[in-house]
């Protein structure tokens, strides 16, 4: 390595050469040599190198990085030889320092010694603590010359510059920061170290787990300004802000249509390329985006990881959980802006829409017809298809939809769910109520249109219903 200027030979200095031979160098002091020479010159102080100016003294000759002492030498000098000497006995992942080792080993052990002074939250390594710290104290040491932002962690600059230098040796896809890498990396690997103490439920990051973590203690640290709204994660917060702000900073290069978020885009983007990346491996089937394969492989599964604490019904997803919590609630939180009428879910309001826009925007691409929501063209092209996914348990018929199923098992069960507001009278099906109060109920009561709206939206089939207008029942 290169000397430091500011050690010109004087008095106080002694100047000498070492000569590296096996039998007087350490493994440590060989490596020191990263360009394969018998002997380095150098030159030694006896006056610590701080006391010059404040300059360093140590210079890497690959990359030009200066170092005060020979130890933070060493330790950098690792990086461009690419030796990880330190490896995990449990599960064999290599490290370049000891300490990155320790830090790491503290996963199978759980050990978290540093606790913060002031929640006494735990963490592995003494700079997560330190980092923690800053949420407490406001903290941000790292500002942006470029557009003057202030940051808690030192890793936005990239952003300015575009500078990605940290590439994935398998697909060579490059990222800003190592973090981002290391998690990329395993996408590959299919590795998930950090696992819920409570479901046992494994993730490829900490942020995850800890995201996660909170639907099980119902913790939602993140507060919006506008109307005091609640959320889990940071990223759910500046999503919903968008809702306010009407900001949809991500636009498809194909058609213009903007969205709030970057995966929305992605998936959105699928429309137009065909692509289905994503396949069930139990029936193959392929999806646009991952979390419908999720929702997909519960019911292979039977899994509904979402419950009611009103009245325990569980769900494959939050957003219907969400929906029908309403139901309870009596929420309606979406409005149609031409004829104000109020829904409990946006799906609704959107096909309620399209009623008065005549849009219909799903068509088959196998006969060419078109239909107001996805969900109907899917069970129409069953119809093409033949496929039947809906078995009956008593008597093993199939079925295209999932509700020609259920009112097919009310023949066995003799179940009436659907009253009649009115008169109390009940129906296995709620055409079959919409038209007896059309028939029957809506002559003999002149409060025809309140009675609707009670039918429509005030019991557990307001879902079904809603997709008629107001006016094309009472006209009927």
């Amino acid at each position: 390595f290169n000397v430091c200027p500011c050690r010109a030979p004087t008095q106080e200095t002694e100047t000498f050469t070492l000569t590296l031979t096996e039998d007087n160098i350490s493994a440590e002091d060989e490596r020191l040599d990263h360009r394969g020479n018998k002997h380095v010159d150098f030159s030694r102080s006896k006056t610590d190198c701080k006391i010059h100016k404040g300059q360093k003294c140590f210079i890497c000759d690959i990359c030009g990085k200066h170092f005060k002492y020979k130890s933070l030498f060493n330790h950098h000098f690792i990086i461009h030889t690419s030796q990880k000497p330190y490896c995990c006995e449990q599960c064999h992942k290599c490290f370049r320092t000891k300490s990155n080792l320790l830090i790491h080993m503290t996963i199978h052990t759980g050990e978290k010694p540093y606790c913060c002074e002031q929640c006494h939250k735990c963490f592995r390594s003494k700079a997560h603590l330190v980092r923690h710290r800053r949420t407490h104290t406001g903290e941000k040491p790292f500002s942006c010359n470029t557009c003057g932002s202030k940051f808690s962690q030192f890793s936005h600059k990239t952003i300015h510059t575009g500078e990605k230098p940290y590439s994935c040796e398998q697909c060579e896809k490059c990222f800003r920061c190592k973090p981002l890498l290391v998690r990329h990396i395993r996408t590959h690997t299919g590795e998930r170290p950090f696992s819920c103490y409570k479901c046992e439920k494994c993730f490829s990051s900490s942020s995850e787990l800890r995201v996660h973590t909170r639907i099980h203690t119902g913790e939602k640290p993140y507060s919006c300004e506008h109307c005091k709204k609640i959320f889990r994660s940071k990223t759910n917060l500046v999503v919903h802000m968008r809702t306010h702000t009407g900001e949809k900073p991500f636009s498809c290069n194909i058609c213009g249509t903007k969205f709030r978020q970057l995966s929305t885009l992605t998936n959105h983007k699928t429309i137009h390329t065909g692509e289905k990346p994503y396949s069930c491996e139990q029936c193959h089937k392929c999806f646009r985006s991952k979390g419908n394969l999720v929702v997909h492989r519960r019911t292979h599964t039977g899994e509904r990881p979402f419950s009611c604490n009103i009245c325990g019904a569980k769900f494959t997803q939050y957003s219907v959980l969400a929906n029908h919590t309403r139901i309870h609630t009596g929420e309606k939180p979406y409005s149609c802006e031409l004829c104000k009428n109020k829904f409990s879910s946006k799906r609704n309001m959107l096909a309620h829409q399209r009623t008065h826009t005549g849009e219909r925007p799903f068509s088959c691409n196998i006969c060419g017809a078109k239909f107001t929501q996805y969900s109907v063209l899917v069970s129409h092209t069953r119809i093409h298809t033949g496929e039947k996914p809906y078995t009956c348990e008593l008597c093993k018929n199939k079925f295209r939809s999932k509700r020609n199923m259920l009112a097919h098992q009310r023949t066995h069960t003799g179940e009436r769910p659907f009253p009649c507001n009115i008169c109390g009278k009940k129906f296995k099906q709620p055409h079959a109520l919409m038209l007896y109060f059309c028939n029957t109920c809506r002559k003999t009561n002149s409060t025809c249109r309140v009675a609707f709206v009670i039918v429509s939206e005030g019991t557990r089939y307001h879902e079904y219903i809603s997709v008629y207008t107001l006016q094309q029942l009472i006209c009927c």
